[in-house]
């Protein structure tokens, strides 16, 4: 999971952070920047997102999904990130956070690869739940974590 921190540039030495913010000299701003794609500042403060390091794919999936909800993507502490392509030829709907997936409600994936890729707006570490139109259909999953 990403890391909001709000950074504020300071050269006063005893200026003390608040939660989820950072207080940087001269020197700590560089080896940010140089861990961070774009750090930039006009003197003010600055939103940085922290990504985690190298990520690891877990093996490639295939999954039915049938015309019930029922979990396709188990929960997990460590997921980093989760791609689903719907590989199958009916539209699939799914549910996040353990929720019951609803046919075409929420997340609709239509047939023959409509894809949902998980980003910082819509991460989750919980279960993954899909429900397809009568007659069952077929996800591919990758799932990542650090």
């Amino acid at each position: 999971m990403d890391t909001t921190l709000l950074v504020k540039p300071s050269t006063d030495p005893a200026a003390v952070p608040v939660d989820n913010e950072l207080v940087l000299n001269d020197q700590a701003e560089e080896v940010l920047r140089q861990k961070v794609a774009v750090v930039t500042s006009d003197d003010g403060p600055v939103e940085v997102v922290v990504r985690p390091g190298d990520l690891d794919a877990s093996l490639p999936a295939n999954v039915a999904v049938a015309d019930t909800s029922e979990v396709v993507v188990a929960a997990s502490a460590a997921r980093h990130g989760l791609v689903v392509v719907n590989v199958g030829s009916k539209r699939i709907s799914l549910g996040l956070d353990g929720n019951a997936a609803v046919l075409d409600a929420g997340i609709t994936l239509n047939p023959n690869g409509g894809t949902w890729v998980m980003d910082d707006r819509t991460f989750t570490t919980g279960a993954v739940a899909a429900v397809a139109d009568t007659g069952g259909s077929s996800l591919a999953v990758q799932e990542f974590t650090a």
